[in-house]
C-alpha cells in the first residue's frame, strides 16, 4: 500500500507543477521502470519481499527525475521550434550526458552495498539490485519510450499556427 500511495503522491505532485499531459507521460516511467526491475530481480535470483519493496519505494522518487528533465527540455525546444520531431529529438539529445551522469552517481552511491559481507550483506543485497535496476529501467524509458510518447502527445505548433483565430 505504501508503493501505491507513493505512486499517487508522485503523480499528484507532477500534476501540480507540470501540465496534465506531461505528468501522465512522466508517471508512465514508474511502471516501466518497475517492470524492468522485476525482470532483473528474477535474473538475480531475488524475490519480491519487504526489503525489495522498501528499495522500490526508495527508488520511486528517483525514477521520475530523468523523465522530468527530458520532457521539460523537449517542451522548451517545442516552444522555440515549429518542427515537433526536431524539437523532441534535440530536447532529448541535449540532456543525455547530464541525465546519464546523474544516474551513474546514484548507482555508484549504492554499488558498495554489493560487497558487504556476512548476514547483513546477504540481507541487504537486494537493495542495490532494485535501485540500480529501477534507474536503468528509468533510463531506458526516458531515452527510448518517452520521446516517442512526447512526439505523439504534445500539440503540434505548425497545426496550431494554421488554425484560424476566431474572436467571440
Amino acid at each position: 500500500s505504501n508503493g501505491v500511495i507513493g505512486f499517487f503522491l508522485v503523480v499528484l505532485i507532477l500534476i501540480i507543477f507540470l501540465d496534465f499531459r506531461s505528468s501522465f507521460l512522466i508517471a508512465l516511467a514508474i511502471p516501466t521502470s518497475f517492470a524492468v526491475t522485476l525482470i532483473i530481480l528474477n535474473f538475480a535470483g531475488e524475490d519480491l519481499n519487504a526489503i525489495s519493496l522498501m528499495a522500490m519505494i526508495i527508488a520511486l522518487g528517483m525514477i521520475v527525475d530523468q523523465s522530468i528533465v527530458v520532457s521539460e527540455n523537449a517542451i522548451v525546444y517545442l516552444k522555440k521550434n515549429s518542427n515537433k520531431f526536431q524539437a523532441v529529438l534535440n530536447g532529448t539529445l541535449e540532456v543525455v550526458l547530464p541525465v546519464v551522469a546523474s544516474v551513474l552517481t546514484t548507482i555508484l552511491a549504492f554499488a558498495p552495498m554489493f560487497v558487504m559481507t556476512g548476514i547483513i550483506g546477504r540481507f541487504i543485497f537486494v537493495i542495490p539490485v532494485v535501485i540500480i535496476a529501477s534507474l536503468v529501467g528509468s533510463l531506458l524509458n526516458c531515452f527510448l519510450i518517452l520521446p516517442n510518447h512526447l512526439y505523439h502527445a504534445l500539440p503540434d505548433p505548425e497545426e496550431e499556427a494554421e488554425e484560424p483565430q476566431t474572436k467571440p
